[in-house]
């Protein structure tokens, strides 16, 4: 271009320009010759083209007609250009005359070539000129395609040569980051055959080039992947989906591998797949871990759910994570429910002893400078209201970096313990008083019992004299209240054990009850089960305990009232919270609408002299504790004030047929009873009821005199039909030792243990040692007699 231009300069015209037609439809200046070559400079830089549209190169080039303006002054150049500046520089040009034509080549205007004359001088352009102009504008074309075609195709070379080094490197990264990655990558024919010996797959399966020809890579897969994959092959469809599954691979070293396969298609230009490229990743070691952590999960679900304790996991923003079986027994709450909850809603926890409740209790074990909580003593809140006391523990959960990330609280719920603690505690006081009671009550029951005795005897010997029978009946009354007191202290006594048989609760309730009401405003309505299960209790001892239990609740209500009491069978299991061993109860339940009990005087009711009522000795509950303790039941107690008072009495059930009545005996002669007291005036005494009561005696103070007696007595050919020992014989042979060397004489011997002290085992559980029957002392005869018959009816045909 620049050649051409230079070529019509000066011969043709003072300057020319070749302008060519862009991508965008606009000119691009090419070449520009002057014969002034610094005007070059200005002219470039203004182009005045664009500032008078008539006479612009790019009407040309879109016309494509040739313009010649062969006389150009200034007149001419004042009425096309408007602008003032634009004005100055034509001027400063000097033009005389302007031909402007278009570049064509095959059939289109590819650029623009104008010829200008300035400056002094005459010449114009005439059409003439146009006719020349034209045919060097025909070479210009040529000149001005061939270029376009020079710089398209050097653009295309330079294109193609980027394009070139772009996929040099893609395919450098993509080598890389093969080789850098943990995966295996192969190619794969359009019907999944091998594309080449896959050194990446062999490397893995350690298979050979000939083994994982065609198919025959897929035979280091397990057959049942294998066949689901090779179903996959061929496949041209448009659709054609990435193959996407989980595979054991059989290795060289004959160990499984699990891998992930994913195998890709690649389409051509139609959309169908032409190839596959595959890729393997080994997960081996991460199904391993994942199997791992399932069974630790799986272990710790099992090992929380079959604790004992209330296991709550809580993040640092209070939230609930973890929550196990036992959580949700202690709280009432779902596990569902509880995950993701505020732990502050779902533990309601209070103090034990200002009862107000603890609203923060993870933070203190997240706050820096504050210690968890360690084995405190709570109060724990059912969502149905009820209470139960436990032990909280926290600990801080940490991360490896050694960060706080939340908090673990243990909750162990203690309630039954306390329960059986404040048994015990209950059991050692009433022991301490027992210790101080057993000696003094056994040497008094024996006074007693020759005083009451001795006043029946009495009053039986002398039937007609009212007068003295009303002061012997005065003075009865009177030994039995001392027998009375005696008798409650006793209770209190370490093994002080109740005589007991078998029967039901029913005929006792119905004595024990109206008499306990005897002088009170209060009424009572009594249910009593019709299928009620009989226990083995000691009618005195349980007639004591339900009458006191009766007059706690009257004393309750002492403007009136009615007092609910109910004997029901019950069940108990190992999941109840009654601190009883598993199996058959019978449940008696005394329940009063009184004032109620306060809640710092509920632990304290069954201390002995502990008592809130004036006038009162504090025993009543005490010995009524002692007595259900020793028919080894329970007794639980609950009370709000304002509504009134519970006592429930759990005692061991006799889950069978009822005793038989006892048949009635018929003497027909004297039997001969042998007694043995280190007291004489019990021998005389019993001697005396005995004789009134139709049987000859014989008396003896020591067990060996008694065992003598026993002896001559069989070698005589009368032996005794029972014997009555006392158990304690100081400084002698007594009533156990006594019957073991009877039993030596005589395997069938019929002893009746009796004694003052009933705190001996003995007494409570006289079959075990060999007696056939108890009396405590003091008695009266109407005590001795149904004894007596009883063992003497046991075996009818012995006696003679």
């Amino acid at each position: 271009m620049a050649s051409l231009a230079q070529a019509v300069v000066p011969t043709f015209a003072d300057w020319c320009a070749v302008d060519v037609v862009n991508d965008a439809g606009g000119l691009d200046r090419a070449s520009l010759s002057h014969t002034k070559p610094h005007l070059v400079r200005d002219i470039v830089s203004r182009r005045p083209d664009a500032e008078v549209s008539r006479w612009t190169a790019l009407d040309v080039a879109r016309t494509g007609e040739p313009q010649l303006i062969t006389h150009i002054d200034q007149a001419l150049t004042d009425s096309v250009v408007q602008d003032r500046r634009a004005r100055a520089f034509f001027a400063s040009l000097k033009l005389r005359s302007l031909i402007r034509l278009p570049l064509k080549a095959r059939g289109r205007t590819v650029g623009v070539i104008t010829f200008v004359l300035s400056g002094p001088g005459t010449r114009r352009y005439t059409q003439d000129d146009l006719s020349l102009a034209t045919e060097i504008a025909q070479q210009g074309a040529i000149a001005v395609e061939n270029a376009r075609l020079y710089r398209k195709a050097h653009e295309e070379i330079e294109e193609r040569r980027r394009a070139e080094q772009a996929l040099a490197a893609s395919e450098a990264r993509y080598r890389s980051l093969i080789e850098a990655s943990a995966q295996i990558v192969w190619g794969l024919n359009v019907d999944g055959r091998a594309r080449d010996d896959l050194p990446g797959w062999r490397a893995f399966t350690g298979q050979s080039p000939a083994d994982v020809a065609g198919y025959g890579w897929m035979k280091a897969l397990r057959p049942h992947d294998r066949d689901s994959l090779r179903r996959r092959f061929p496949c041209s469809e448009t659709k054609t989906q990435p193959i996407v599954f989980q595979a054991t691979l059989v290795c060289a070293d004959g160990g499984d591998r699990c891998v992930v396969l994913r195998i890709v298609p690649l389409f051509d230009k139609k959309g169908r797949c032409r190839e596959w490229i595959a890729a393997g990743i080994d997960i081996t070691r991460e199904k391993m871990a994942n199997e791992l952590l399932a069974r630790e999960k799986e272990r710790l679900a099992v090992t929380l759910s079959s604790l004992g304790e209330a296991v709550v996991t809580i993040d640092t923003k209070g939230c609930i994570t973890l929550f196990n079986r036992v959580a949700q027994t202690l709280t009432g709450w779902s596990e569902q429910e509880a995950l993701g909850h505020s732990v502050n809603d779902v533990l309601a926890l209070y103090d034990v002893r200002s009862g107000e409740r603890l609203m923060d209790i993870v933070g203190r074990g997240l706050h820096a400078g504050e210690r968890p909580y360690a084995d405190e003593r709570l109060l724990l809140r059912h969502r149905d209201g009820g209470e139960r006391l436990v032990v909280y523990t926290t600990g801080l959960i940490r991360d490896p970096q050694g960060q706080t990330v939340g908090v673990v609280a243990v909750v162990r719920d203690i309630t039954v313990q306390q329960r059986l603690e404040e048994d015990v505690l209950k059991g050692q006081k009433l022991e301490s008083v027992g210790l101080l009671a057993g000696g003094i009550a056994h040497d008094f029951n024996n006074i007693l019992t020759a005083v009451i005795g001795n006043i029946a005897l009495a009053k039986a010997l002398v039937p007609g004299a009212d007068r003295v029978n009303h002061a012997l009946s005065e003075a009865e009354k009177a030994a039995w209240r001392a027998r009375g007191l005696t008798q409650q202290l006793l209770t209190f006594a370490r093994g002080g054990a109740p005589v007991k048989r078998e029967g039901s609760l029913a005929a006792l309730l119905r004595e024990a009850v109206p008499f306990a009401l005897v002088g009170s405003k209060a009424k009572c309505h009594v249910f009593v089960a019709d299928d009620l299960w009989t226990i083995a209790f000691d009618p005195g001892q349980l007639s004591q305990a339900i009458s006191n239990l009766v007059i706690n609740a009257a004393q309750a209500m002492l403007a009136g009232g009615v007092i609910h009491i109910e004997a029901r069978n019950a069940e108990i299991s190992g999941d109840d919270q009654q601190a009883l061993p598993s199996g058959h109860y019978v449940c008696i339940v005394v329940a009063d609408a009184g004032d109620g009990i306060p809640k710092d005087h509920l632990a304290k009711i069954f201390d002995p002299y502990f008592t809130t009522k004036e006038g009162r000795s504090g025993l009543g509950l005490t010995t009524t504790y002692s007595i259900i303790r020793q028919h080894e039941g329970a007794i639980r107690v609950s009370s709000e004030e304002g509504r009134g008072t519970r006592f429930e009495v759990y005692l061991p059930a006799q889950v069978g047929p009822a005793a038989t009545e006892e048949r009635v005996l018929q003497r027909e002669r004297r039997d001969r009873i042998l007694i043995l007291d280190d007291e004489p005036a019990l021998l005389t005494l019993l001697a005396a009821l005995l004789d009134h009561l139709g049987y000859e005696t014989s008396a003896a103070r020591d067990g060996a005199q008694a065992v003598a007696d026993y002896a001559q007595a069989l070698r005589e050919g009368r032996p005794f039909a029972a014997v009555i020992l006392d158990l304690t014989v100081p400084a002698g042979v007594g009533g156990e030792e006594c019957l073991r060397q009877l039993q030596a004489l005589d395997p069938d011997v019929r002893a009746i243990v009796s004694s003052g002290y009933c705190s001996d085992p003995v007494m409570a559980n006289f079959a075990r040692f060999g007696f056939r029957a108890a009396i405590a002392k003091p008695y009266q005869l109407h005590d001795l007699e149904p004894v007596i018959r009883g063992v003497l009816v046991e075996n009818e045909g012995h006696l003679r």
